[in-house]
């Protein structure tokens, strides 16, 4: 199963980042899904971060988006 992200940056710009779901990777991201939703509801500071941090990854400034789908497909 893979879990999507759709982000709309407040400057217009969409990005879409997928990632394999995982024993490892379903902790995370639930950590990911809670800070997102807690950051946006509260105006907070945060960022979030989506890889290894060694070989690649995201990090995405919480207060540069508004909005954010999240779905999972099979597959």
């Amino acid at each position: 199963m893979k879990m999507f992200y759709e982000i709309l940056y407040k400057n217009g710009k969409e990005d879409t980042i997928e990632v394999d779901l995982n024993e490892e990777t379903t902790l995370l991201l639930r950590e990911v899904n809670e800070t997102l939703e807690e950051a946006m509801k509260e105006d907070l500071p945060a960022v979030i971060t989506f890889g290894d941090g060694a070989s690649g990854g995201h990090y995405i400034r919480v207060s540069d988006i508004c909005r954010a789908k999240i779905s999972v497909q099979e597959g």
